[in-house]
């Protein structure tokens, strides 16, 4: 079988997947969500905007380069999914990394008074 093109993988092709990651199957696509290490979690949460609105803010709980940060997934492989598809990535992000996404809404209802 030969490899698969930018971080997807296609049904049936063979992964070897770290112990802190899932594989979610979005459409034929399958990708490698991984459990930041606390360091990495961090070091996310501080990294400043690359200054694109629309990848800052499409999504309400991740950026778009967040979901590379957390997955196999590149920013091209992101731009070819459907917001539907996108939205299962980030659900297996927040399962993955539940810590993390609470963070985040503590810090938004903090900021909301």
């Amino acid at each position: 079988m030969k490899p698969a093109s930018a971080g997807f993988l296609l049904s049936g092709e063979f992964m070897s997947v770290p112990a802190a990651s899932i594989v979610k199957k979005v459409g034929e696509r399958e990708v490698i969500v991984r459990e930041l290490c606390v360091a990495d979690a961090r070091a996310m949460f501080a990294s400043v905007s690359d200054g694109d609105v629309f990848d800052d803010l499409l999504f309400v709980d991740c950026r778009i380069d967040d979901l590379v940060r957390m997955t196999s997934l590149s920013r091209e492989d992101v731009d070819d999914l459907r917001p539907s598809e996108v939205r299962e990535v980030i659900a297996a992000c927040k399962e993955q990394n539940p810590d993390f996404f609470d963070l985040q809404a503590r810090l938004r209802s903090w900021a909301k008074g």
